[in-house]
């Protein structure tokens, strides 16, 4: 299954979600996409931080790096990453709905076109 169909797939069920309720705005768009993004970077800090003290996350953090994670006090670091896997697709859902909302197409009216704009004011030759 490629993206295009998860985006279509995402946008039908999203249709049938909303259709016995009130439609939702751009801000109520946002909000959720807000609040996911926002999941997403707290997964992300939880395998930097890994624990509230700084200095002991980035040790124990570290552990799992060099393949000493079997240390004490030291959290299993697939769980996290299991999070994070959950929240990555949480937000891509959301920035489609987004999309979809605006009546945009995520992957070609969006991603394509600013990767291409980055890409032609950078001079690199990659294009979508």
């Amino acid at each position: 299954m490629d993206l295009a169909e998860i985006s279509r797939i995402n946008r039908a069920r999203c249709d049938r979600w909303h259709l016995a309720g009130t439609p939702w705005l751009s801000s109520d768009w946002s909000n959720a996409l807000a609040g996911e993004s926002g999941e997403l970077l707290e997964a992300i800090h939880h395998v930097l931080m890994a624990s509230a003290e700084i200095s002991n996350s980035v040790k124990k953090y570290r552990r799992h790096e060099s393949g000493v994670s079997e240390s004490y006090n030291t959290p299993d670091v697939s769980l996290i990453l299991l999070k994070i896997r959950s929240e990555i697709a949480d937000v891509f859902l959301y920035l489609d709905l987004v999309a979809y909302y605006f009546g945009w197409d995520l992957l070609d009216d969006c991603i394509r076109d600013k990767f291409n704009l980055v890409s032609e004011a950078q001079e690199f030759p990659e294009r979508l």
